[in-house]
C-alpha cells in the first residue's frame, strides 16, 4: 500500500534532522529577538509619490493535543497480519479491506504537536495602477507528526504550478517547510483590474460551507481559519458599474487535466448580490449560482452548484473503476446580530451534498471512502486497496461523509479585548455532532491568543462520531 509502507528512519538520519530543528527554531528567536516592536500592521519603509514599500510579518505558535494513528503501528499489523494469514490476509485486498484489523490501531496514539511559523510580508506600489504583494512562510510542524491521518491528507495535495514550496528537512518528530504564501503582481484600472500569481480567489457567500468556492475553501473546523490556500493564478475582471462585474480566472495544473478555470458574472438585483459562474475543474465541468441579501434584521444567503466529474474513480467494492456520477451541492444560511448586550451573533447554515463519501464499513468505518482499489501491482489478491487521490472528490472542496448537515455559530463580544465563539456543526444523516467553542483574547494591537477545543459526540460510523477530540491554543504576534 502506497500509505502505509512507511518504515521506521535511521535514527542517524533522526538526530542529525532533529538538530537541524533546534537550531531552525533558535533561527526563528533570534529573528525576533532584534525585530522592532510595533502595531499589527505593516512598517512603510519607503515612499516616493504614488509608489512605497511596506514591510511586516507575523509569528505563529499552536500546540495543540488530540489522538490520532501512528503509521508505524499501523503498518506494523498489516505486516503482521499477512505473515499470519498468507493469501487469506484482509489488508491488502479491496474486496475484503474494510475487515483489516490494523484499523484496530486507528486513535491508539497520544498525540501532542507544536507548530512555529514565521511569515514575512512585502507590499510594493509602485504607481497608482501597478502593485505587487508577496508573503513567505518558514514553519515547523514538531512532536509526533508521522501519523496515518497526516500520511492520508499528503496524498490529496496537488502539486502547484509554481512550485514555490520545498521541504527542507523531515524526521518522525518534524517536519521543517518553507513556501510563497502569496505572491502576485496586480494592475488595477477604473475598468479592468488584472491579477497574476500565487493569490487567494475566493467564492461564495456561505460562512462554513462555500462549495461554490473552488479554489480556496476551507472545512469549518480548520484549525487555521485565516490560512486559505493560495492558488497559481490569472484573475481577470472587467467592470461594468458600480459592483456589476464579468471575471474570469484560469489555474494551470501540473498538466492540462489538472487545469481549472472559470467564468463569472457578478451584479447587484432588486437589492440582492447575484452571481452565476460556470467552468472546468480538474476535467470536471461544473455551473453555480449563489445570492446574498438583507432578510429583515439579518442577511440570507444561497449557493447552488452542479458538477459532472469525467474522471474515473476505482472505488472499494466496486468491480472497476468508474466515472463518479453528477451531482448537486446546496448551501443555504441566516445569520443576525442581535440587540442583546454587546451584540450577540448568530448564524444558521444548511448544506446538502450529493457528493458525500458515506460512512464506511467494517473495522475501517469512517476511514474507508479514503481508500480506492487499484490492480498495480498485479498478484493474486488484486485488485489491491490503496490511498485514495484527490479525484474521489470529483474537483468539490467540500468533503463530508453526510450528505446531510446543520451548522450553527454564536460569537459574543466578552469585553473590548476579550470576544467567544461556539461552533456546533450536527450530521442529520449519522445522527453525530461537533462543538467548536472557543476565546480570542488581544492584549496589544499585536498580540492574539485563542484557545479552542474541538468535542465530538455520535455513533463511530458517522460524520463526527470516530473523531478524537482535541484542544488548542494559537498566538500570533504582529511586527
Amino acid at each position: 500500500m502506497r500509505t502505509c509502507a512507511r518504515g521506521r528512519r535511521a535514527s542517524a538520519r533522526d538526530n542529525r534532522d532533529d538538530t537541524r530543528s533546534v537550531w531552525a527554531r533558535l533561527g526563528l528567536v533570534i529573528i525576533l529577538l532584534f525585530a522592532p516592536p510595533g502595531a499589527a500592521k505593516a512598517a512603510e519603509w519607503w515612499t516616493n509619490g504614488e509608489a512605497s514599500l511596506s514591510v511586516g510579518g507575523s509569528l505563529r505558535q499552536i500546540v495543540l493535543y488530540t489522538r490520532q494513528t501512528d503509521a508505524d503501528d499501523f503498518a506494523d499489523a498489516i505486516a503482521a497480519d499477512i505473515l499470519t494469514n498468507g493469501l487469506a490476509t484482509t489488508c491488502v485486498s479491496a474486496s475484503n479491506f474494510s475487515n483489516c484489523p490494523a484499523f484496530d490501531t486507528v486513535g491508539e496514539q497520544d498525540v501532542g504537536q507544536g507548530f512555529t511559523r514565521l511569515r514575512l510580508e512585502v507590499d510594493l506600489s509602485i504607481t497608482e495602477w501597478l502593485s505587487a504583494f508577496a508573503a513567505y512562510d518558514n514553519d515547523i510542524r514538531f512532536g509526533q507528526v508521522d501519523t496515518l491521518e497526516a500520511a492520508l491528507g499528503s496524498g490529496f495535495d496537488s502539486k502547484s504550478f509554481l512550485e514555490a514550496e520545498a521541504h527542507l528537512s523531515r524526521s518522525s518528530s518534524h517536519d521543517w517547510d518553507h513556501r510563497l504564501y502569496r505572491g502576485y503582481v496586480q494592475i488595477e484600472t477604473e475598468r479592468f483590474e488584472v491579477t497574476v500569481g500565487r493569490q487567494r480567489v475566493a467564492w461564495g457567500v456561505g460562512r462554513l460551507w462555500t462549495p461554490i468556492d473552488r479554489f480556496s475553501a476551507l472545512p469549518p473546523l480548520n484549525l487555521q481559519p485565516d490560512v486559505t490556500p493560495g492558488i497559481d493564478s490569472i484573475d481577470a475582471r472587467f467592470n461594468f458599474s458600480g459592483f456589476d462585474y464579468l471575471q474570469f480566472v484560469y489555474a494551470p495544473g501540473s498538466h492540462q487535466s489538472r487545469e481549472r478555470w472559470a467564468l463569472r458574472l457578478h451584479g447587484v438585483v432588486w437589492d440582492a448580490d447575484l452571481s452565476v459562474m460556470g467552468g472546468v475543474f480538474a476535467g470536471a465541468p461544473t455551473v453555480g449560482i449563489d445570492f446574498a441579501r438583507n432578510l429583515f434584521e439579518g442577511a440570507i444567503g444561497f449557493e447552488a452548484v452542479f458538477t459532472s466529474p469525467e474522471r474515473e474513480v476505482w472505488k472499494i467494492g466496486d468491480a472497476g473503476p468508474r466515472e463518479l456520477p453528477a451531482y448537486w451541492q446546496v448551501v443555504v444560511s441566516f445569520d443576525i446580530n442581535l440587540d442583546l448586550g454587546s451584540g450577540l451573533y448568530v448564524l444558521t447554515e444548511y448544506l446538502y451534498n450529493g457528493n458525500a463519501l458515506g460512512f464506511g464499513r467494517g473495522r475501517a468505518g469512517p476511514l474507508l471512502p479514503f481508500f480506492e482499489a487499484t490492480d498495480v501491482p498485479p498478484g493474486p489478491l488484486a485488485p489491491n486497496a490503496t490511498a485514495a487521490s484527490s479525484d474521489i472528490f470529483g474537483s468539490s472542496r467540500i468533503i463530508t461523509n453526510s450528505e446531510h448537515q446543520v451548522g450553527l455559530q454564536f460569537g459574543y463580544d466578552l469585553t473590548p479585548e476579550m470576544r467567544g465563539d461556539f461552533v456546533t456543526l450536527i450530521d442529520l444523516d449519522g445522527g453525530s455532532a461537533a462543538f467548536f467553542p472557543n476565546v480570542r483574547y488581544s492584549p496589544l494591537d499585536s498580540v492574539e491568543l485563542t484557545l479552542g477545543v474541538q468535542l465530538f459526540a455520535g455513533p463511530r460510523r458517522s460524520q463526527y462520531g470516530a473523531s478524537e477530540p482535541l484542544v488548542q491554543l494559537l498566538v500570533d504576534w504582529f511586527f
